[in-house]
């Protein structure tokens, strides 16, 4: 009796997290900043920007810069709810501290162009969780990968995902992190993977990745009625100093 007592709250516990990622709000921010001033935004960031976020109710995920890139900044924060976004940027757009923060780290002038904005959620059954990678940071890059599916064709998908890509991604140190789709119309897959040894080493794996028979026979299998991809997207990052994601 005790076990099963303590089998259904595990169990409640497990249907109470799954809930609450699935209730959640998650929203890719992509910076195109100034020639020649992400430095100066990413120092705003830690020293200002993200305690600023915390203290309105808004979770820091992950920190970006992207390598072919050197102006762009890509970062993802979590709200319990598209409302409480709401409530949060328009509380920390009327924070004093917010603009003391940004008046004096724009005194050289302008850093922010432009700003692209997702807002997705978290797929439980792909991620039941955000995972930290494994192993030193030193080398590590991230990538970000975003699959645009052709039409009717996202649910095949995400299930060639779910039974088979993560675990052949795993096989070839291609290492899983989170995967979201769009909120308002989930034909868009975004997920991110970790590379211990760096974008040289990535594409080695991507390599014997594609190479491996039992995705060969997956791909074939999966597209007997046709392609299921319309178009890849593919950005390399590393980590910004101050992000969880490291």
């Amino acid at each position: 009796m005790k076990n099963l007592r303590s089998f259904l709250l595990t169990l409640t516990l497990l249907v109470s997290i799954s809930s609450a990622f699935a209730q959640s709000v998650f929203e890719l921010r992509i910076y195109h900043c100034e020639p020649g001033r992400r430095p100066a935004l990413l120092q705003r960031f830690e020293n200002h920007t993200l305690a600023l976020f915390e203290k309105h109710g808004m979770k820091n995920i992950g920190y970006w810069n992207a390598t072919a890139d050197s102006n762009a900044l890509y970062y993802v924060l979590e709200y319990p709810s598209m409302e409480s976004r709401k409530t949060s940027w328009k509380a920390f757009g009327e924070d004093p501290a917010w603009h003391a923060a940004r008046t004096a780290s724009e005194v050289s002038g302008k850093i922010v162009n432009r700003v692209e904005s997702i807002f997705l959620k978290l797929d439980t059954r792909l991620s039941s969780s955000i995972k930290k990678p494994k192993g030193a940071s030193k080398d590590r890059e991230y990538e970000l990968r975003i699959y645009y599916a052709k039409p009717g064709k996202m649910p095949e998908l995400l299930d060639r995902f779910a039974n088979h890509t993560r675990a052949l991604f795993d096989r070839h140190h291609l290492q899983n992190v989170m995967y979201f789709t769009t909120l308002e119309e989930p034909t868009v897959l975004y997920y991110w993977l970790a590379h211990p040894k760096g974008e040289v080493a990535a594409k080695d794996n991507w390599k014997s990745f594609v190479q491996d028979p039992d995705w060969k026979k997956v791909a074939s299998e999966s597209e007997k009625n046709g392609p299921l991809i319309e178009k890849i997207v593919s950005v390399y990052m590393k980590s910004a100093s101050f992000s969880k994601l490291k």
